[in-house]
């Protein structure tokens, strides 16, 4: 049975419907390319709120569940357009939001400087949640001020929802020791700030050619059945578990959910789990295992 919370006076953050969740956009600039946010619009929307997660005035969403599709212009940035003119309660954005989002790096803040506007803007009109992902880190809380930044070191994030409490991550933890280590030494701030000085001694070309070989990588979705999907989502939730019993001292908001060994079965799991990372756009009970949007141009809507 789940305990009954109340989130405000245990300081936990809440999510708040409609709230829309974003993953793995792996979004890539285009060379010389602008986009102009219409400021008429804007002031025009700015007294409208949505009062149910796919009424009408989403008519940029198609109607599934639970990860409705974009079906709007100009991909990514044509969704976000979209929310600024018809916000939601909140937007998370899940890790992986851009192909390569370093902002710490002087030239990659300037290629992503748009992009920055844009989530600056939505800021004002939502509570905007990142996730730093695997591809996007280094987020300056200068640049972006009112965004609430979650960093590697404070994922997974304990929120609650419908009076339960549910973990979110980017979902690149509880791997391996070795991807740990080496994505934990990659967004280090000694490694930030040795980045930044390569980039600025080579004028911006060293972190040109890093981005090329990114953004070659090839992106896909990762396809699962449900007998293969329930096993994956089975290990991912012992998984979550197993941080929880072993940093209760330092979740004391999970602390009347781990005096049971975490060894108990999923079906018994008192928490949620949202999480992307693994491109896989499906649900089990209470954990959502995020699509790609660059994949799949889906999101979850609560």
């Amino acid at each position: 049975m789940a305990i009954a919370l109340d989130s405000s006076s245990l300081h936990i953050p809440e999510i708040l419907s409609p709230a829309i969740f974003i993953a793995d956009a792996h979004y890539i600039p285009e060379p010389n390319h602008t986009f102009t946010l219409d400021f008429s619009k804007l002031e025009s929307s700015q007294n409208t709120r949505v009062e149910s997660p796919l009424e009408s005035k989403w008519e940029f969403l198609d109607s599934s569940s639970p990860y409705p599709c974009y079906i709007g212009k100009n991909g990514f940035i044509g969704l976000l357009q979209s929310l600024l003119l018809n916000p939601p309660t909140q937007l998370f954005l899940m890790g992986d939001i851009a192909h390569l989002f370093i902002p710490h790096i002087t030239h990659n803040a300037v290629i992503h400087r748009e992009f920055i506007t844009l989530l600056n803007a939505l800021s004002h009109r939502m509570e905007v949640f990142y996730f730093e992902g695997n591809h996007d880190f280094g987020l300056d809380s200068r640049l972006l001020p009112r965004v609430k930044i979650y960093p590697r070191k404070l994922q997974p994030a304990v929120f609650t929802y419908q009076n339960k409490l549910f973990l979110l991550s980017h979902g690149d933890c509880f791997i391996t020791k070795g991807y740990e280590y080496y994505i934990t030494a990659l967004s280090a701030p000694f490694t930030l700030s040795v980045l930044k000085l390569i980039d600025t001694i080579s004028l911006g070309y060293i972190h040109s050619c890093a981005r090329s070989l990114v953004n070659a990588k090839h992106i896909k979705s990762l396809a699962l059945n449900e007998y293969d999907f329930r096993d994956f989502a089975s290990k991912r939730i012992a998984a979550y578990k197993h941080y929880t019993y072993c940093n209760a001292h330092d979740l004391p908001t999970l602390q009347n959910q781990v005096h049971k060994p975490y060894k108990q079965t999923p079906e018994k799991c008192d928490f949620g789990v949202i999480e992307g990372h693994f491109h896989i756009g499906k649900k089990w009970q209470n954990f959502f295992a995020l699509p790609s949007f660059y994949c799949e141009k889906r999101i979850l809507v609560l």
